[in-house]
């Protein structure tokens, strides 16, 4: 980006002196305005001060100088008053005198967009160059901003999950509950270009199948009702435009509707676990697909998870 450079600001900051001298020496920006004091404030680099005083003459011509439209005309003078103000406002923003804002960034646009029906001294006042500086600071600033944005999720899980089960002779073994399935969700995002967090909940209803075959029990059931209530926060990292890199804490809440064998019982049944997982994602439009891999406590298996993300 050009404008970063010290060289262009230079140029630049030299090319509001020139257009200031042409300018002041056919007219005025007002009552009170002097050339002297507006070029004092630009070598001391007040360009907010010259904003100011612009704004005010627009308003001694009973114009806004914060909505243009191009169903409005401008005459020369006040085109220029329009072209120092977005100079100006870019130098400040340059010089950190002014955040850039979406508001900023409006008024910036529709000076520029008015700007096409201006007739001007392009060699002089080059709005094809500020819209080039104005690019590059709205993009750059885009990236950096952070924003909020919900989203809609359906996964599918896998994992395996462990019961103690105690037979009619007091027996004990464990059980172990193979579990899968989809579940459906939601959840809010808060991140810029490329860093963030999320945080999500979805609400899986599974079938689970049961089985021991130890020499001492014996016991299988299948298609048992589990419900599962995920919660996910993560942190986000996007190395490239349209993949993220995550690393989250699963909470699950599971409650699974097992039969105990006749005489026996079965524990576990109702839990809440934690663990980590990490997850890669891939963005295309407004949707994106994620695959994640992690660890819960206390349960025999790795936690698989292949979700679609769709924004909202």
């Amino acid at each position: 980006m050009g404008f970063y450079r010290t060289n262009s600001f230079m140029v630049l900051t030299k090319k509001i002196f020139i257009i200031l001298i042409i300018f002041f020496t056919s007219s005025t920006f007002g009552k009170g305005f002097s050339i002297d004091n507006i070029l004092n404030l630009i070598s001391e680099k007040k360009y907010i001060k010259v904003i100011e005083l612009v704004d005010q003459s627009l308003k001694n011509q009973s114009i806004n100088p914060n909505t243009f439209s191009s169903d409005t005309e401008y005459n020369k003078i006040t085109q220029i008053k329009l072209f120092l103000k977005l100079e100006s406002m870019l130098l400040a923003i340059r010089a950190s005198q002014l955040e850039m804002t979406m508001a900023r960034l409006e008024k910036m646009q529709q000076i520029l967009e008015i700007s096409d029906d201006f007739d001007l001294d392009a060699d002089k006042y080059d709005f094809d160059r500020l819209r080039e500086v104005f690019e590059s600071e709205s993009e750059s600033w885009k990236e950096s901003r952070f924003t909020f944005n919900y989203f809609a999720s359906i996964s599918y899980f896998t994992w395996n999950y462990a019961l103690s089960l105690t037979d009619s002779t007091g027996e004990n073994a464990t059980l172990y509950s193979k579990e899968r399935g989809p579940c459906f969700g939601g959840g809010i995002r808060y991140q810029n270009a490329m860093w963030g967090i999320e945080s999500g909940l979805c609400y899986g209803y599974v079938s689970a199948t049961v089985g021991e075959d130890s020499t001492n029990v014996k016991y299988n059931q299948s298609k048992v009702p589990v419900d599962a209530f995920i919660s996910t926060t993560s942190l986000i990292w996007r190395p490239k435009d349209r993949v993220a890199i995550k690393i989250g804490m699963p909470i699950i809440y599971h409650s699974g509707d097992y039969k105990p064998p006749v005489g026996g019982s079965i524990s576990d049944t109702n839990q809440i676990s934690y663990g980590y997982l990490i997850a890669n994602e891939w963005s295309f439009r407004n949707m994106a697909f994620e695959i994640s891999y992690g660890d819960i406590k206390n349960y025999p298996s790795s936690f698989w998870s292949f979700k679609l993300i769709f924004n909202l």
